[in-house]
């Protein structure tokens, strides 16, 4: 209730939570209050509806946002026309990062790696880029200067598999588990006050 003699100052407004007015009900630089969500906004020179102010930041500032197109699980980036969007193939949970539904990365489980044949390797590779190779069933990753495989086994240029390469130095004292023998090419050498143990009835064969 206004004071007497004197006449309220109303904005256009609503009291629906996540109403906002459209370009077509507002002139330049009209504003429109939603005084439930406790937002702000304006039309621009460029008869875009956009957010002025809201009681629900604490910090920082927003240019504009859409409401109806986020949810509470979609990670939230600035779309087109400076907007705030959301996608709904990329979500996370609090505990799990999705895209289009599949599990990528969670606290348990484990990361899925990109999956493809030979000729489907990045045109333009930078190095560190990791991969599954379907066509040669195998983990590789680019050097620099090719794609080679990863997690041991026999190595060589481009994609030979043809050397299985050892250190000759033992830097570390090692212990071979229960079950397993092993086999080194020579010479090698086992620095000092450092110890190789080789259980009963197995076998370390040096080449």
């Amino acid at each position: 209730m206004s004071a007497a003699g004197y006449t309220p100052i109303q904005l256009f407004h609503s009291a629906t939570t996540g109403v906002v007015a459209a370009p077509s009900e507002l002139q330049l630089a009209e504003l429109f209050l939603n005084a439930t969500d406790g937002t702000l906004y304006f039309k621009n020179n460029s008869g875009v509806v956009k957010l002025l102010a809201s009681t629900s930041v604490s910090s920082g500032v927003f240019t504009s946002v859409t409401d109806s197109s986020l949810t509470s699980t979609q990670l939230v980036f600035a779309g087109t026309g400076g907007l705030l969007s959301g996608n709904a193939g990329l979500t996370w949970d609090g505990a799990n990062l999705s895209i289009s539904g599949n599990t990528v990365l969670n606290s348990t489980g484990a990361i899925t790696m990109p999956v493809g044949t030979t000729a489907q390797e990045p045109v333009s590779p930078v190095t560190g880029m990791l991969r599954f190779n379907s066509t040669l069933n195998q983990f590789e990753g680019y050097n620099g200067s090719s794609w080679t495989q990863i997690g041991g086994g026999a190595t060589g240029g481009g994609r030979d598999q043809v050397f299985v390469e050892n250190q000759m130095i033992v830097t570390t004292s090692y212990t071979l588990p229960a079950g397993f023998n092993a086999e080194s090419v020579g010479p090698i050498t086992i620095n000092s006050g450092v110890t190789v143990t080789v259980p009963t009835n197995q076998r370390w064969v040096i080449l």
